[in-house]
């Protein structure tokens, strides 16, 4: 992790100090502080002159320590996406899926052979969110939606096909995978916002509703098995300006044309993805108390 430039500036003071040719150029007083180099570029000292090249120093090797981090991050992250058939792996691999298109063996300059598109088509890439799902059994389901008019719906029969003969092309021998699209689960929020009366009741209110409108939408992309968790919605509500509390009286979820059940932590959802129960608009079911 890069260092600071004062903890690499004062390293190197602290170098100079074991150099008994060097330990005699000190200002003859204490002299100012790292935070005031500042002042050096108009001093006519010789210890000004070379505290600023220290410095300079200083800062340079702070910017290369950062480009370290930053590849090191780049490689992590690479090797994260190499390991063929994880969970994000896969993720990855579904929203590189392209309608219309047919995936082919490609022999790259190494005389690997890699099964993708040739061209790539990021217009054709319909998948918006998908979730992945291993049983008890070993059974790995898939679940993907696609946009339309800002929301997630469910694939259409020959689309859902055509994705899972994507994935048949892709994927290990000997593995179970499933690709499904079923419509949204529902869920429907009774709960308490306690927020300060000094700010507009209006505004929190949006805030709030689109704050957790935001973590459901966003479920599918940032879990890989598309679970509500209660205390990450909470975290979503309470990140709202002017917002000091919520109390949660009662959150139920189901299946589309299931049946509610009560969630306590987490709720795993059949379809991946999840959005408010048209019949418990969050307008009617949120409480506001001003504080």
């Amino acid at each position: 992790m890069a260092r600071t430039v004062q903890v690499i500036y004062d390293q190197m003071i602290e170098e100079k100090e074991t150099k008994a040719n060097l330990a005699g150029l000190l200002p003859s007083d204490p002299g100012p502080s790292f935070e005031d180099l500042l002042d050096d570029i108009t001093s006519l000292s010789k210890v000004a002159n070379w505290r600023l090249w220290i410095y300079l120093h200083a800062f340079a090797t702070f910017v290369l320590e950062t480009l370290f981090d930053t590849f090191k991050a780049d490689v992590e992250l690479i090797k994260a996406q190499a390991q063929y058939g994880t969970d994000p792996w896969w993720i990855d691999r579904i929203f590189e899926f392209q309608l219309g298109d047919t995936v082919i063996d490609i022999v790259d300059e190494d005389g690997k052979i890699i099964t993708a598109y040739d061209p790539i088509d990021e217009s054709k890439r319909i998948v918006a969110a998908a979730a992945i799902l291993t049983s008890a059994a070993g059974i790995v389901t898939i679940k993907v939606a696609k946009e339309s008019g800002g929301e997630l719906v469910i694939f259409d029969t020959a689309e859902v096909t055509s994705i899972n003969s994507y994935k048949n092309r892709i994927q290990p021998t000997g593995e179970r995978i499933t690709v499904i699209s079923l419509n949204a689960d529902l869920i429907k929020i009774f709960a308490d916002i306690f927020f300060d009366a000094q700010f507009d009741l209006s505004i929190i209110e949006a805030n709030v509703e689109a704050a957790i409108t935001d973590y459901l939408t966003s479920l599918s992309l940032t879990s890989l098995s598309g679970t509500v968790n209660t205390n990450k919605l909470i975290d979503a509500v309470q990140a709202v300006e002017g917002v000091n509390d919520i109390d949660i009286n009662d959150m139920q979820a189901k299946p589309a044309g299931g049946v509610f059940v009560v969630i306590d932590r987490e709720y795993d959802t059949s379809a991946g993805y999840v959005k408010t129960d048209p019949a418990f608009l969050l307008a009617d079911t949120l409480t506001y108390v001003a504080q």
